[in-house]
C-alpha cells in the first residue's frame, strides 16, 4: 500500500513529466507563429491595397510610375524577409521575387512599346502574363495557409 508521501511524489512526478512534455512539444514542433501569419496577412493586404490604388488611378493616358512598382516590390521583399516559418517563407520569397520580375517586365514592356510603331501588345506581354499567374498562385498559397 502506498503511503501519502509516495502518492504525493508520484503526483508531482506526473505533473513534472507533463510539464516537460508540453515544453518539448512547444519547443520542438514546427512553429507556425501567429506573428508569421500576421506578417503574411500584412503582405497580402499591402498587395491588395496596391492593386486597388492602381485600379482607382487607371487613367488610360497616365501610366503608373515605375517607381511605384519598385516601391511595391521592395515592400513585399521587406515583408518576405520577416517570415521565417518553413511552410510560409518559400511562398513569401516567391511573391517578392515575382514582384521584382513584374517590375522588370513592366520596364521592358514600356521600352518595347516606345521602340515600335506596331499595334498590339509588345512581346513582353506574354512574359508579364506568366509572371502574373505565378504571383497569384503564390499569394493564394499564403492566403490559404493564413486565412483572414
Amino acid at each position: 500500500m502506498m503511503t501519502a508521501r509516495r502518492w504525493w511524489m508520484a503526483g508531482m512526478g506526473t505533473v513534472a513529466f507533463a510539464a516537460i512534455a508540453v515544453l518539448l512539444c512547444v519547443w520542438l514542433l514546427p512553429d507556425r507563429s501567429d506573428s508569421d501569419c500576421t506578417t503574411v496577412r500584412e503582405l497580402i493586404e499591402f498587395n491588395q491595397h496596391h492593386n486597388e490604388t492602381l485600379a482607382a488611378n487607371s487613367d488610360p493616358n497616365k501610366e503608373t510610375q515605375l517607381s511605384d512598382y519598385e516601391a511595391w516590390a521592395a515592400q513585399l521583399g521587406t515583408y518576405a524577409t520577416k517570415i521565417t516559418d518553413p511552410q510560409l517563407a518559400p511562398h513569401a520569397k516567391a511573391v517578392a521575387d515575382l514582384a521584382s520580375q513584374t517590375t522588370t517586365v513592366v520596364k521592358e514592356s514600356r521600352d518595347e512599346a516606345a521602340q515600335t510603331l506596331e499595334p498590339g501588345p509588345p512581346p513582353s506581354a506574354q512574359k508579364y502574363a506568366q509572371v502574373a499567374v505565378q504571383f497569384r498562385n503564390e499569394i493564394g498559397a499564403l492566403d490559404k495557409a493564413c486565412p483572414a
